[in-house]
Formats: C-alpha cells, sequence, structure tokens
C-alpha cells in the first residue's frame, strides 16, 4: 500500500486523477481517498493537522513493512535561481517552532533534486537563515519552506521506518507574497505526476519484491539450479531477484526450474558452460 497525504485538496487532486481514487464515504473526520493499492489524505494546512490526520489514517489502516508514506504538496524556495515547478526529495526536516531536525532515509536511487526543508506555523518572509542552509556540496544550499512536513513526519515515524517516509515538495513560490491559486497548485503538481508516480510504483515494487520469502520446496529448487549450473555468488543473488518477481507475478516456479534442470546437459561441466545457461534460464523467467 502506498500512504499519500497532502494538506490541501488541489495539491492531492492530480494523484485522485492518475490513480482513479474515489472518496471513502464512511470517513466523517478527514477527506480520505482510495483504491487497492492507494490511501490519500487531506490533512489541512498546519503540522498539528497533519500529523493528527497521517495518525488518524495510520491507526485506522495499519502499514506494512513494504509500504511507504509520501507526503506532498508545494514549498516556497528561498532562492529565486530554482525555478516554480521545481520538484525537490527533501532529505532533512526542520521544525521551525522547537528548532528539532527530521532525517528521513534517502535509500532509494531517484531523479530529483535534493533539499532541506523547514516547517513553519506561518509563512516565513524570503531571507536567508544561515542557521539552516544545508552545506553539503552536492545538494542544493537554499531553503525550502512549507508548513505540514514535519508533523506529517512525527506522524508517519510512529508507524513506518525513516526509510519507508518520501517527503516531495514542489516550488510554488518565493514567499515574497505572490498569490499562488489552487489551479496553479494543481498545475505545478500535475506536470510532476507522471515523474512522480512511476517512480512511487518503482520503488513500491522493489519493496514488495524484497519482502517475498521462499518455502523449503522452492529453495530446494533454488539449491538445485545454483549446484547445477556453478553459480557464483553474483549469479545467486540475481537469481534470488529474478525469482522474487516471478513468484510475485505468477506464483510458484518450482515446476518451471524443474523442467529446465531436466536438460541432459546438467550440471554444466564448467563455470563458462554454466553462464551460459544461466543467461538462457533468465530469459525463459523475466
Amino acid at each position: 500500500m502506498i500512504y499519500i497525504s497532502t494538506a490541501l485538496y488541489c495539491e492531492a487532486q492530480p494523484f485522485i486523477g492518475h490513480y482513479n481514487l474515489k472518496k471513502d464515504m464512511t470517513e466523517s473526520k478527514f477527506q480520505i481517498f482510495r483504491n487497492d493499492s492507494i490511501l490519500l489524505i487531506i490533512t489541512k494546512t498546519g503540522s498539528i493537522n497533519a500529523a493528527i490526520g497521517v495518525t488518524y489514517l495510520c491507526t485506522g489502516h495499519i502499514p506494512g513493512p513494504s509500504d511507504l508514506f509520501i507526503n506532498i504538496g508545494i514549498c516556497a524556495g528561498m532562492n529565486n535561481d530554482i525555478s516554480v515547478g521545481t520538484l525537490f526529495l527533501c532529505n532533512k526536516i526542520t521544525e521551525q517552532v522547537t528548532s528539532r531536525s527530521y532525517y528521513p532515509d534517502v535509500l532509494f536511487a531517484h531523479p530529483f533534486l535534493e533539499g532541506s526543508i523547514i516547517s513553519s506555523p506561518n509563512i516565513i518572509n524570503n531571507k536567508r537563515e544561515e542557521k539552516y542552509v544545508n552545506e553539503k556540496p552536492n545538494m542544493v544550499k537554499e531553503l525550502l519552506i512549507d508548513m505540514e512536513a514535519a508533523g506529517a513526519y512525527q506522524g508517519a515515524s510512529i508507524f513506518f521506518q525513516p526509510h519507508q517516509l518520501i517527503f516531495l515538495k514542489v516550488v510554488s513560490d518565493y514567499g515574497t507574497g505572490e498569490k499562488v491559486t489552487p489551479e496553479k497548485v494543481t498545475d505545478l503538481i500535475g506536470s510532476n505526476i507522471e515523474k512522480i508516480t512511476s517512480w512511487l510504483e518503482q520503488i513500491h515494487r522493489n519493496c514488495l519484491i524484497n519482502q517475498v520469502s521462499f518455502s523449503d520446496e522452492e529453495e530446494e529448487c533454488i539449491r538445485k539450479v545454483i549446484v547445477n549450473l556453478q553459480c557464483s555468488v553474483s549469479m545467486e543473488h540475481q537469481l534470488r531477484q529474478i525469482l522474487r518477481y516471478y513468484k510475485l507475478a505468477h506464483g510458484s516456479f518450482c515446476e518451471r526450474l524443474n523442467q529446465y534442470m531436466n536438460n541432459p546437459d546438467m550440471p554444466c561441466k564448467t563455470k563458462t558452460e554454466g553462464k551460459k545457461y544461466f543467461e538462457q534460464l533468465k530469459s525463459k523467467l523475466i
């Protein structure tokens, strides 16, 4: 399951449309939209609302170890060189009121810029606050500012591990008082929707795959392949990953492997021969 929180309906709208989410009419405390694999909550603005909303969602739908939590919304950029519409993955979240910082684990490869963000209960004027500047040389050093990330993190961290938490923010303005309409917010999020959703779905599949376990019968089949093909450690790792995909998509793979291992050339006499048959086996499974 992918859990999504936004503060505003206009931020949620692109996801509702993309995933064809339906409003859960049994919920009266918050607006919740869902399908079989997505849960989306609109928490309203502010860290307290975000923390309460996320906690409410996760209490009613307890997450598992392969689930993901994503807080997505607009933010102000403190660097005018960053274009409106730029999408950031937040690697550091600072709560302005308490000066506490939180660090989502950025373990997955991604196509986004990374940056730190401050969550403030009020709109902050555009001026640099040097003590919060991210000093890592490979990161954008200017601040992002929103009102919800810190609260969403604190609520979600009760139910998720740090590597399951993702915070994506789209720059909508520069904190100088310019008006940002709901239509503009939807357009800014919507212009990034394909990039966001394709990445989310990919890492969610990887999380599901890594949770796939093998039965004793399946482990015996895998051991037979490893011995007959003289698999190296690297080949065994590849084989197990492919079989996780296969099992997730098709169910047990034992019959398929046993048929392949009935080849009269088995077991392979050399590692070179084993590599050749290993590539053949991969092509049949992928």
